[in-house]
Order: C-alpha cells, then sequence, then structure tokens
C-alpha cells in the first residue's frame, strides 16, 4: 500500500494560500491608509484583491520504493498512483456579519440502486435455494428494474451460477455450462446499467459516508477527508481574515466557494490502491463538490466505462470497417436485403453506444460495446465483444481490432435485432456481464 502521508499537508497548504490573500489584503488596506494620511488631498481609493481562483493539480507517482509528487506529467510517465485537481474561488464576503468558522460538512455519494438496493432477506433465501451456497453472506444479491438475481462465485467466473426472479416470477435459473442459457434476466441488467450510464452517473441511492470519513481507513477515504479538510482549512483561513483590527473596515472578508476536488486513482480487485500497472487494475474517478458550508456531494464515476471521447469513437468507428461490419452483419441472422438498414441502425447508435472493459492483458482490451436504437418501430439492441490492442502515442488513441479465437473480429453475443422473441445470445453475454459487475463490487468497497 503506498504511503500517503504527503497529502496530509494538502489542507494546510490550502488554508496558507488563503491567508497570503488576505495578507495581501490587509497590506493594500494598510498602504492606502498610510497615502491617504500622508497626502490628504490626493484622490482617495481603497486597493485589494477582490477575487481570485485557485487550482492545484498534482500527481504522485512511484519510483522504485519511493513515492513522489509531481507538478507537470511528462508523456512517457509511468506507475502514476493519483492525479489530484483542487480548485476553489476567493470572493469578497456580501454578509453584514463576517463569515462563520466552518465544520467539516455531511458526505453523501450517490451508487448505482443495482448495487445497493438490495432484495429482503426472504427474497434472499428464495434465489438462495437455486444456488449449490446457502449462506446469504457468500453470495451476491442484486435488484433491477423490479428484478432480482442472486449470484454464486462472482469471483470465479468459470463455476458462477446466478438464479433470478423476473418481476414476481421465481423458479428460474441459469447454471453456466450445464444448463440452457437463458438471456432475459442478463438483458435486463444491462437495461438498468444503460440507464444508469447514460444518465450520467447519477442516478441511484445517496448513501452518508460521513462515519466513513470520521475515521478513514480505507486510502481512498482517507484522500476524500484530506480533500475534505482542505476546504476547511480554506474556508477557516478567510473567516479568520474576519477580524476586529482597524482595517477591517478597509478590506473585504473573504469567503471560499465552488470548491471542487477532481480525483483520478488505480485500484486492484480487491478495492485497494495498486502501486503498480497490472493487467487486473481499474481507474477509479471521483469528485468532490461543496455545494453548501454544511453539506458536499461526492460523484462516483464507474470503472472503465466510455460513453463519448476520443478513444471511445475509435473503437466503435474500428467496427465500421466493411470486413468487420460484413461480419456482425452475418451472424446477426438478419436477411441479406437488410444491410443497409443494418449499418444504419449501428450509426445511428454510435452516439449513445456503451463501450466498457472487462479485461486487460498488456495492451489487449476486452471490450463490450452495446448499440441501443430504434429497429422496426421498437427498441433494439446490439451487444458485441471485442478485443483491441489499445495504445496512446502521445497526441492520439490508437485501437487495432484483434481477432478472436473463432478467426473473427468481433462476436455478436446479444441481439434481438431479429424479433423480440427471437434472441441471439451466447454464453459470453453473461460472463461479460458479470466481470464488469466484479469491477464494480471493488469499486463500490472504496466507499464502505
Amino acid at each position: 500500500m503506498p504511503d500517503l502521508a504527503d497529502l496530509e499537508k494538502l489542507p494546510s497548504a490550502l488554508g496558507a494560500l488563503v491567508r497570503g490573500i488576505d495578507k495581501t489584503n490587509r497590506d493594500l488596506a494598510l498602504a492606502g491608509w498610510s497615502r491617504a494620511r500622508k497626502r490628504p488631498f490626493a484622490p482617495r481609493g481603497s486597493y485589494f484583491v477582490r477575487s481570485s481562483a485557485i487550482r492545484i493539480k498534482v500527481f504522485i507517482q512511484k519510483i522504485g520504493h519511493k513515492i513522489f509528487f509531481f507538478f507537470i506529467r511528462g508523456p512517457e510517465t509511468k506507475d502514476v498512483i493519483l492525479d489530484l485537481e483542487v480548485g476553489f474561488g476567493v470572493m469578497p464576503w456580501v454578509g453584514d456579519t463576517p463569515p462563520a468558522v466552518p465544520s467539516l460538512p455531511a458526505v453523501s455519494v450517490t451508487m448505482p440502486s443495482f448495487l445497493v438496493d438490495l432484495p429482503t432477506d426472504s427474497e434472499m433465501k428464495l434465489l438462495a435455494k437455486k444456488l449449490p451456497e446457502k449462506n446469504l453472506s457468500k453470495l451476491d444479491f442484486l435488484r433491477f428494474n423490479g428484478n432480482l438475481m442472486g449470484i454464486y462465485s462472482l469471483t470465479d467466473l468459470t463455476v458462477a451460477q446466478a438464479a433470478w426472479m423476473l418481476r414476481g416470477i421465481s423458479n428460474a435459473q441459469s447454471v453456466f455450462g450445464r444448463f440452457e442459457f437463458a438471456p432475459v434476466p442478463f438483458a435486463a441488467l444491462l437495461e438498468a446499467i444503460e440507464e444508469w450510464a447514460v444518465g450520467g452517473f447519477q442516478e441511484g441511492l445517496a448513501i452518508s459516508v460521513d462515519s466513513a470519513l470520521a475515521n478513514p481507513q480505507h486510502p481512498v477515504a482517507k484522500i476524500v477527508r484530506g480533500m475534505l479538510d482542505g476546504w476547511v482549512n480554506a474556508a477557516s483561513a478567510a473567516a479568520a481574515g474576519a477580524s476586529n483590527d482597524p482595517f477591517d473596515a478597509l478590506r473585504p472578508f473573504l469567503d471560499v466557494r465552488d470548491y471542487r476536488g477532481d480525483l483520478v486513482l488505480r485500484l486492484n480487485q480487491a478495492g485497494e490502491i495498486a502501486e503498480k500497472e497490472a493487467d487486473d487494475n481499474f481507474h477509479l474517478h471521483i469528485t468532490l463538490a461543496v455545494e453548501s458550508p454544511g453539506f458536499a456531494k461526492l460523484t462516483a464515476f464507474p470503472p472503465d466505462f466510455l460513453l463519448t471521447g476520443e478513444l471511445h469513437d475509435e473503437m466503435i468507428e474500428a467496427l465500421f470497417d466493411s470486413e468487420v461490419l460484413q461480419e456482425l452483419f452475418h451472424q446477426s441472422q438478419l436477411p441479406g436485403k437488410r444491410r443497409a438498414e443494418f449499418e444504419a441502425f449501428l450509426r445511428r447508435a454510435k452516439k449513445p453506444s456503451l463501450v466498457f472493459r472487462t479485461l486487460r492483458s498488456g495492451n489487449d482490451d476486452t471490450e463490450f460495446l452495446s448499440f441501443k436504437g430504434e429497429w422496426d418501430g421498437r427498441v433494439g439492441h446490439f451487444v458485441v465483444h471485442a478485443i483491441y490492442q489499445v495504445k496512446f502515442d502521445g497526441n492520439a488513441w490508437i485501437v487495432k481490432l484483434e481477432e478472436l479465437d473463432d478467426g473473427s473480429r468481433g462476436r455478436v453475443i446479444y441481439s434481438d435485432l431479429t424479433g423480440p422473441k427471437v434472441l441471439i445470445s451466447t454464453r459470453d453475454f453473461p460472463l461479460q456481464l458479470l466481470g464488469l459487475l466484479l469491477q464494480m463490487r471493488a469499486w463500490q468497497k472504496a466507499f464502505q
């Protein structure tokens, strides 16, 4: 576990910056008062820093056995443990009385409801009856759009099993490798994930993390607490400057506004900060915004999702190679006369398409690409499994589709384009989704 003790200096550093602005204003007020005494007939005026914006951006890198702070990041920088950016404004206080000294605000984070709104104990027991493990604490449970799912051996997908209840219809089960695969419950799970992602990851249940931050044990909680303490120190420094010295009438009181922190760090599958790059690592991106003196909001972005951006666009565009597109159309089982309609459907669905990584091996990323759009007067779904070689040359992303074990450069693992009751699917579909869920559970641990 990396030693992040130097981050403890962040709150005092932010407070010192605000105190520096206040001292500057006091010195300016003193200079103006002194000038007025020496030149009583000269035009009078007060000079001070009315507002300022402070932005600090650092990253932490592991070199050998030591941890280093840096402010400038080169294009070849490796083994970066975290990137941290903190910004806020220092503005004149407009109240009639000096600002109050702040305390640590209440903090909540919004998590997707399918991760935290679990089935009841009785529902869990019904699901467990269909699984080889009856100890509820050793199973994983989900509730999504009125559906329920229990999962056995999420950490080892080679023996994973799942049972579900679809809107009250129970006694359904899928045991990978031994029973017929039913795609319907996993299609419903994908729908829930897509709704959350397209909504900007803002929909869900607000979970208080005050207890986790009061005595932070997890490294992520310690960093978030440091960001919060930074706001407290900065706002306290502004309030402390509002003393009753003779120059208060000549200079404005200060107020810290729009405090925001942005943190990106690398976690391993145990949900701990990863010191070195590894194939099973994933990134955690969170933002902290102090919305009022008594409340702060954490926004947690999920691991390795792509909705927009250059890399997303490059991965999607690679599927539109004429040969790859023909392979996908052949697998779709649509009649040949619908080839143009099929391509038009995919192109319309490019922007809202969802891409997420389920496995990484060196420069090779295993991706799950989901297209959703209008087809035959209804909502159609088309999901592709592909492996990309991904590199960044310092200016742009370079992606190349790799061949799969069947020789194709993209495999259709789920589609309902042939009809709402005729579903093309493979066992890859639930396994890819459960691989994503495993990452999300590790991501969730950072806030517990």
